[in-house]
């Protein structure tokens, strides 16, 4: 009875925020249906801003670009694979040209850079991953760590009723 109340809230909650017009962090704008090229909305100028951008980004890790890399080269291999710095590269890439960044990290943009709905969608879930890792996941992993370590303590059954997922970076 409760998991089909639970069912049936998430799905009316789903069908709301569908008539929303919401902005997803800035990663994927509600657009009209329509002509792609139409509703790519950066200009040239701003389109190799932000692939100098990305270029920058991967050079940073040791790639040797000078055009943004297909999603068959898997460029942000290198990056995923950096828990460590990952989080500044991002911020590095949203602090570029932060005016551009902002208006036109989209699907559309890489769709029109690329042509091809594969790259675009690439870029995208690529970029989104670093943002959800970035702004939310590292919590995850500093929580699943916290835990890690108080399982290894002598008083671990005491510890572990004291922490709670509220306390998340304060374990040392």
């Amino acid at each position: 009875m409760t998991s089909s109340i639970l069912i049936s809230f998430f799905l009316l909650l789903i069908q709301e925020i569908k008539t929303l017009d919401v902005d997803l962090g800035g990663l994927v704008k509600q657009t009209v249906a329509g002509n792609e090229g139409v509703l790519h909305n950066c200009s040239n100028d701003q389109d190799h801003v932000l692939q100098q951008c990305y270029i920058n980004m991967f050079i940073s890790y040791g790639l040797n670009v000078t055009s943004l890399p297909s999603a068959s080269e898997d460029p942000f291999k290198s990056i995923r694979y950096d828990a460590a710095g990952m989080c500044k590269t991002y911020a590095n890439l949203r602090h570029c040209h932060s005016d551009v960044i902002d208006n036109c990290l989209n699907y559309n943009t890489f769709n029109a850079i690329f042509g091809s709905e594969i790259n675009a969608v690439y870029y995208i879930s690529q970029t989104a991953f670093l943002q959800f890792y970035c702004d939310y996941g590292s919590d995850f992993v500093s929580y699943y760590e916290c835990m890690q370590v108080i399982s290894l303590n002598d008083l671990s059954d005491t510890i572990y009723t004291e922490c709670s997922v509220l306390e998340v970076g304060t374990c040392e």
